[in-house]
């Protein structure tokens, strides 16, 4: 699950997806298993 600075509750996401942060702001990450993510700045 992850958390951006804009959201109110944590949001769940599955293998495959994707979510968006906007510049200049942060997010938080829950997980229950190691977990690998890709970070693109564009």
């Amino acid at each position: 699950t992850i958390k951006r600075s804009s959201d109110t509750d944590w949001v769940t996401f599955s293998s495959g997806e994707f979510f968006s942060v906007e510049g200049s702001s942060s997010f938080d990450v829950n997980v229950e298993i190691e977990t690998a993510y890709l970070c693109e700045y564009l």
